[in-house]
């Protein structure tokens, strides 16, 4: 996608010139650039970026990457499903109406 290749965050001169690794170590996090994208996210996808950063910082990567990798496994197939797609690619399970219908930390899952 063009859009990643382009991406302004991605393409940060703090991250590309090694001043920080992570969005997280920059005194301007999160910066509005972030803000606006995790807001898109949060309503198209049900996903923070900002809140996956702050975990990163708090737990470290590998722990954050396991976590990711049981949240987007299909609960029917055990494919992974892709936050951009709101059902599974392989089996179909509509994994994004799902999380609307009962949000995280809804009592009801």
């Amino acid at each position: 996608m063009k859009s990643c290749i382009t991406c302004r965050i991605k393409t940060c001169e703090k991250i590309v010139e090694g001043n920080a690794k992570y969005c997280f170590s920059c005194e301007n996090f999160p910066c509005p650039r972030l803000k606006n994208l995790d807001k898109r996210y949060r309503s198209k996808y049900g996903m923070s970026m900002i809140d996956n950063l702050k975990a990163i910082k708090s737990f470290g990567i590998i722990h954050f990457v396991r976590a990711e990798k049981q949240k987007w496994t299909c609960p029917e197939c055990s494919e992974m499903l892709c936050v951009h797609n709101p059902q599974c690619l392989s089996c179909g399970y509509k994994w994004l109406e799902k999380l609307r219908m009962h949000p995280p930390g809804d009592p009801l899952l």
